[in-house]
């Protein structure tokens, strides 16, 4: 074989390899933004879920839930994992705001069923759990985060906080971060004050 045969055998053999992973990311990335995600209900101990209008958008019809930070309340929030997609993917890291070392007046304590580790360093004050799940298309799983009042936290009076957790999704080469928008605020109360 010539030394350019060679050359050109070796560029075919690189093209056609980056071209077959650009076609298994992009098939990936098409499988991952398949997957949608919707709060359901939130069950709540010591605080009573509320509506409350939310103007972010500029519609102040646009109403949200939102749950008052009183003393000692916890809640179950219920995320559905929805793949409308027909083949699966796989379900990564659930992350959402205000782990263990966040400073806010709630807290997550849980992520299905798994309790948050306490990370300072790592985890900028979000809760992460690495759920590591199968998602087959067209299947649903509910993800149950749990909070709580933190007394060492604070949130002012008639302020609110909206978190934005996400859930990655995977599949072949392809990660996607799937933003869960319609969580509920948690609503400043005089027990949540950072006034003393």
């Amino acid at each position: 074989m010539t030394r350019s045969r060679i050359a050109y055998l070796s560029v075919s053999v690189v093209l056609v390899l980056l071209v077959a992973t650009g076609v298994l990311w992009s098939v990936g990335f098409r499988r991952a933004a398949d997957v949608v995600t919707s709060t359901g209900d939130t069950v709540c101990e010591g605080t009573r879920p509320t509506r409350v209008a939310d103007d972010g958008f500029g519609a102040e019809y646009f109403r949200r839930v939102g749950i008052p930070m009183r003393r000692g309340f916890a809640c179950i929030l219920h995320i559905e994992v929805r793949n409308n997609g027909d083949r699966g993917v796989r379900i990564g890291q659930v992350r959402f705001p205000a782990g263990p070392s966040a400073g806010s007046a709630y807290e997550v304590t849980s992520i299905d069923s798994r309790r948050v580790p306490v990370d300072d360093e790592s985890d900028g004050g979000d809760a992460v759990v690495d759920l590591d799940r199968q998602l087959d298309g067209g299947e649903s799983y509910v993800v149950e985060v749990r909070v709580r009042f933190r007394e060492s936290g604070c949130d002012g009076e008639g302020g609110a906080e909206q978190p934005w957790p996400s859930i990655a999704v995977n599949s072949l080469l392809a990660s996607h971060e799937v933003v869960v928008s319609d969580v509920p605020s948690f609503l400043g109360t005089a027990d949540s004050t950072c006034d003393e």
